[in-house]
């Protein structure tokens, strides 16, 4: 049950960033499964979230809680340094968070 409130939660956010923002990203999800969340071709930074306790940091993101959990090894991140300093502040910039408080589950 965790999982299916969490994922849905998490396919809002990629929405909500590939409209937005843009990203050059491509993001793997711990069941294998990728999205990229802008249209590039190839993504400049790829991020693997390892296990699903990282969605956390990406629902509300900020440099702390992505630093977090690329320390706990919760995320890996390749490309390179510049790329990924420069998809982080995005992500944590607050016109990247979300708008509204609208609960997908209950919205009509």
């Amino acid at each position: 049950m965790l999982d299916k409130v969490l994922g849905a939660k998490l396919h809002v956010w990629m929405e909500r960033v590939r409209n937005k923002l843009n990203l050059p990203v491509r993001l793997t999800l711990w069941n294998g499964t990728r999205h990229d969340l802008g249209s590039f071709d190839p993504p400049l930074v790829s991020l693997r979230i390892n296990d699903i306790g990282a969605i956390g940091a990406f629902l509300d993101p900020s440099l702390d809680t992505l630093g977090e959990a690329y320390v706990r090894k919760s995320i890996d991140i390749d490309g390179k340094l510049a790329d990924i300093i420069d998809v982080a502040y995005k992500l944590a910039e607050p016109s990247a968070q979300p708008t509204c408080t609208a609960d997908p589950f209950h919205d009509a």
